[in-house]
């Protein structure tokens, strides 16, 4: 059985039509754009009636869910808003990282303010690409210099460049630091084309050297160049220099052959030569197998053709099966039964005879001459046939945020080689294989062909195919489809606007939510906001509820910290919906008692409890008033009855009542409490559903609402109403006669009894004994005499009659006393009181351990990770006298910003894990320079709550930023000057340089005899003695492990 409803009155009404006429927004829900895109238009559709009188945009922040209000700009900013109330479209110019976010449309009416799905701006980026050339060169030993050339292509533009250098062998790659090489190294001062010079080539310049570049996107990196220097010894080797530029080979091998290139370079400009071949007098053999041929039929002969163009001495087969066994060469023999022929110099074809399966493979026929051997291209021979593919069928439409799998079969009479799918959207084709972003795919290989595509987005819609691959060839499936489904965010209801609860009571904020997603609700959080800020309330032992299953959010032992205005926030995978209530905490209440006059209609009197007890107890509680549970006779005794509750409606939670009516006996046959079958009903729709076994009770008591009436377990604790008939209420006369004369009394009233009103009192709210001692927990009753008494420990019942620990803790002695305290015991108690209409609760009792508060520390002062990166700082908590209650994080940003506690939130996407009492280290995802600030750990026990005392330094790497303090600097001759230099980084600096550049020529700034500084802990650069040739434009350099980092020019002028 399930309950849903409002108030019924007439502001309730209104409140529910004015939500209903609130605008209603879509807007598109995802576009991805790359970086630099001139504009981006979000579309917004307003459906308002009465006509929305304003509308407006906000930007909410991916990283922490912060927003923000956008306000339409000049037309040359970045936002511009339509001028429209029906489409208000958002147009973002000049895109850039910053707008990667969620965008909310809002518009308002005379009935409120609506808003509109989450539209995501999806910001991409291109590495830069980079190439170098030429692919290889073998200059001489001391050769002056050679010059590897870079083009890079980039956008944005690069920010940084460089080169590394790997040897030969692969094994050691060390970037190239032109100001530590001594002049060794030169690289081109351009983000486009920074050629590598290398001066004074030797054997140690063997290496393939690479470039690299840097955007915002990350770091782009060439194919490698090889150097392969030659020894100017080498005794087979002479000339090939400026004096004898000609190369004499005295003795040639067969390493000799091959292409040559002479170059020759002024310094400026590099010429190469055209290439020179040097080959051997003869040539093998050219020899070719016919490719195209048809399939073999078994037990029946086959041929393979071969053909070639000279004198042969030898022909030989090579046979691979498809397990990889080599057959080299295959043997021709005339022993019966013959298997193969040819493979002859008159007849170089192979025939296969009775061909069976195990003679499938490639062959290779190879030919020799007196000049060498050849081996032809492999030809496949089989009677199998490429992949049988087949895909499961398309599922109409799938939700973002899901995980999905694309079903496929391959069927193949031999060992399937590789699988792999195809993505098709807008023409565009994207291969996706068993490597391909391991984060987002799984599958796609010949043990698990399905592909499962994790965190399904409007970016992977498009038409798929499944591929197989065998020796024989690739075989294809038909196409299958993923299209997203779109939706609206959950329909939140929030029961009441607004609750009034007396301190030390709980209460329970009713919340409903409805779900268009066929995969249901998927996270529910309940937010506080007072006006110190908001909060993400935790699930603690004071909270219950607030979950997938149970959206409501019951508050235990209200204090007055707990009043405020909360929110419902539901999620599904079309976003998230809201509602909210407020919540009045108030002081000195005293219990809700009925009143003291029956209400009568027709023949009866009714009597509304607003306390509440389970179905049994309510019906003994009415017969202590000579009276039943109600039983509903007829239409009009129900709309009196629901006429009558409309007015405390509003007052209890949760808004139901029992009646009389049971069907314990038989299931389906209700009868009242008088025994008369039920002849009138007035059932709610669905209604009874006779649900068996909910929790464990049976649904076999009635219960109305002002919508109709439900079945419902017995246990529950509800509010009742009882009816007495009126022939015995009213007034009597007593009369006596002797026989001659009469005498009669005054009126004597009969009424219902009323009863008298019950407190409870505690004296010491908080113990703190030492374990194995033996306590006391004070209780008073002061006033009322209860009809039943208990102990409650964290809101759940004590049997104190079970135990021998305790004693006492019943109505003759209320006190509860616990003779050894272990640490079961701890935690937070209440007494407990009833009377046949109100169950009062006293103060919370803290029965605290003695001992000291938690030990809470960050034992890593320091952590460095690249953004995009996750990483986990670590807490280490200590609480051997307490159990911990909750964990915390307070992050301080670099600009000084506090947020505390940092919101562990489970909506998509995830920014943060644990923060929690079984893990209390914070993972932070997808790291972001906004992340990099100190952190600190809080936990808190039931004896108090410790910060750790040393926070973590989390940076975030990024290459030095570096800047010159003037554009210009003038100097006169023979005199020093200081050009100043700043290299800020938040890692260490590896290295510090400068560079010159005068007539489009540059040069590395070598330190030493008139040149002083440029170190990592002083980069300005010095000039002592200052001449001519000291002017210039000089840049200053600052590398780390991330990259380099340039400031701007600055001009050197020479006077004098």
């Amino acid at each position: 059985m399930k309950f849903t409803g409002t108030r019924n009155n007439n502001n309730a009404l209104h409140t529910e039509n004015s939500r209903n006429n609130k605008p209603t927004i879509v807007v598109t829900p995802y576009q991805s754009t790359h970086y630099g895109t001139s504009r981006v238009v979000i579309q917004c559709t307003v459906s308002s009636s009465p006509v929305a009188t304003s509308v407006g945009w906000k930007k909410v922040s991916v990283v922490d869910g912060t927003s923000q209000d956008i306000v339409s700009q000049h037309r040359y900013e970045s936002y511009q808003i339509a001028d429209s109330m029906v489409n208000p479209h958002l147009t973002i110019a000049n895109i850039a990282f910053s707008h990667d976010a969620d965008y909310i449309c809002t518009a308002t009416n005379d009935a409120g303010t609506g808003q509109s799905n989450y539209g995501r701006i999806n910001v991409t980026i291109e590495l830069p690409s980079v190439t170098v050339t030429p692919e290889i060169q073998f200059p001489f030993e001391d050769t002056s210099k050679i010059i590897i050339q870079c083009v890079i292509t980039s956008s944005p533009t690069a920010s940084t460049i460089g080169w590394q250098r790997t040897s030969l062998d692969g094994y050691s790659t060390v970037p190239i630091v032109v100001a530590n090489s001594n002049g060794k190294y030169h690289v081109d001062n351009s983000l486009e084309n920074p050629h590598l010079t290398i001066n004074d080539i030797s054997l140690a310049d063997d290496a393939y050297y690479a470039c690299f570049a840097i955007n915002d996107g990350g770091k782009g990196i060439s194919n490698g160049s090889r150097v392969d220097v030659i020894k100017s010894n080498n005794q087979r080797f002479s000339g090939g220099n400026l004096n004898s530029p000609s190369l004499t080979i005295s003795s040639v091998t067969e390493d000799d052959f091959g292409y040559y290139t002479c170059q020759v370079t002024n310094g400026v400009d590099i010429l190469n030569a055209d290439q020179i071949a040097v080959l051997p007098k003869g040539i093998p053999p050219v020899i070719s197998v016919e490719q195209q041929l048809s399939s073999p039929i078994t037990g029946q002969q086959f041929i393979i053709p071969c053909t070639t163009n000279s004198s042969l001495k030898e022909i030989q087969w090579i046979h691979i099966d498809f397990t990889g066994k080599n057959t080299d060469p295959i043997i021709i023999s005339s022993q019966q039964p013959v298997k193969y022929q040819g493979s002859s110099v008159n007849n170089p074809s192979l025939v296969i005879h009775d061909y069976k399966s195990s003679d499938d493979g490639r062959y290779m026929c190879r030919a020799t001459n007196d000049w060498g051997s050849s081996v032809s291209d492999a030809v496949l021979v089989t009677t199998e046939s490429v992949p049988t593919v087949s895909v499961g069928e398309s599922f109409p439409q799938y939700e973002r945020f899901t995980e999905v799998t694309l079903f496929c079969a391959v069927n193949s009479g031999i060992s399937i080689l590789h699988v792999f799918w195809e993505r098709k959207k807008n023409s565009y084709i994207t291969t996706i294989g068993p490597y391909t972003n391991i984060n987002k795919y799984s599958g796609s290989s010949p043990s698990t062909p399905h592909l499962t595509i994790n965190n399904l987005d409007v970016g992977d819609e498009g038409e798929y195919t499944c591929f197989a691959s065998n020796d024989v060839g690739i075989g294809h499936s038909l196409p299958t489809h993923i299209f997203i489904r779109n939706g609206q965010p959950p329909t939140v209801s929030v029961s009441q606007s607004s609750y009034r609860i007396a301190i030390h009571r709980s209460v329970t904020l009713v919340c409903t939510a409805f779900s268009n997603s066929i995969y249901g609700i998927t996270g529910v959080h309940w937010i506080r906001y007072t006006t110190g800020g908001s909060l993400v309330l935790p699930y603690t032992r004071k909270y219950s509820g607030g979950s997938v299953s149970n959206p409501s959010l019951t508050i235990l032992f209200t204090e007055k910290s707990d009043a405020g205005t909360y929110s419902c926030s539901v999620s599904d995978n079309f976003g998230t919906g809201s509602g909210s209530t407020r919540l009045y905490v108030t002081e000195n209440v005293e219990p809700v008692y009925p009143s003291s006059n029956w209400l009568s209609y027709e023949n009866s009197c009714y009597f509304i409890v607003t306390s509440m007890l389970n179905w049994t107890s309510a019906q003994m509680s009415c017969r202590g008033y000579g009276a039943n549970l109600a039983d509903i006779e007829t239409e009009a005794e129900d709309i009196y009855v629901r006429s009558i509750l409309r007015n405390v409606y509003s007052t209890i939670s949760p808004p139901w009542f029992w009646l009389g009516g049971p069907d314990d006996d038989v299931e389906g046959s209700w009868r009242w409490s008088s025994g008369t079958p039920f002849t009138y009903t007035n059932w709610y729709s669905g209604e009874p559903n006779d649900i068996s076994h909910v929790n464990g009770h049976i649904q076999d008591h009635l219960i109305t609402g002002h919508d109709g009436w439900f079945d419902h377990g017995s246990q529950n604790v509800l509010s009742y109403i009882c009816e007495k008939e009126q022939n015995d209420l009213g007034f009597y006369t007593c009369h006596a006669s002797n026989g001659n004369t009469t005498a009669e009394t005054s009126d004597i009233m009969v009424s219902p009894k009323v009863p008298e009103s019950l407190s409870l009192h505690v004296p010491v709210t908080k113990y703190s004994p030492p374990l194995s001692s033996e306590v006391t927990l004070r209780c008073t009753i002061i006033s009322g005499t209860p009809i039943s008494f208990g102990w409650q420990l964290d809101n759940i019942p004590i049997n104190v009659a079970d135990s021998a620990r305790y004693s006492g803790g019943n109505i003759n002695n209320p006190s509860l006393t616990i003779s050894s305290v272990v640490k079961h015991d701890l935690g937070f108690y209440i007494c407990v009181a009833s009377n046949e209409i109100v169950t009062v609760i006293s103060d919370n009792i803290a029965l605290l351990p003695v001992g000291a508060k938690p030990v809470v520390s960050v034992p890593r002062a320091q952590y460095i990770q690249l953004a995009g990166y996750e990483i986990t700082i670590t807490c280490t908590i200590q609480s051997p006298d307490s159990p911990i209650q909750e964990v915390q994080w307070i992050f301080i940003n670099q600009e000084g910003k506090r947020i505390d506690p940092v919101i562990i939130s489970t909506t998509h996407p995830l920014k943060y894990q644990g923060s929690t009492v079984s893990n209390p280290s914070l993972t932070i995802m997808y790291l972001g320079s906004s992340d990099a600030g100190q952190y600190s750990c809080r936990a808190r026990s039931l004896i108090g709550t410790t910060v750790s005392d040393k926070s973590a330094t989390l940076v975030i790497p990024e290459i030095p930023a570096v800047h010159i303090s003037k554009s210009l600097y003038t100097v006169n001759l023979q005199e020093e000057i200081t050009l100043e230099c700043t290299a800020l980084s938040n890692i260490a600096l590896r290295d510090v340089f400068w560079v010159k550049e005068i007539n489009d020529t540059t040069t590395t700034v070598v330190i030493g005899n008139r040149f002083h500084g440029s170190s990592i802990i002083n980069p300005s650069l010095t000039i002592s003695d200052v001449d001519n040739d000291d002017e210039g434009h000089y840049t200053c350099y600052a590398s780390n492990t991330i990259g380099i980092g340039s400031s701007l020019p600055t001009a050197l002028n020479v006077t004098g």
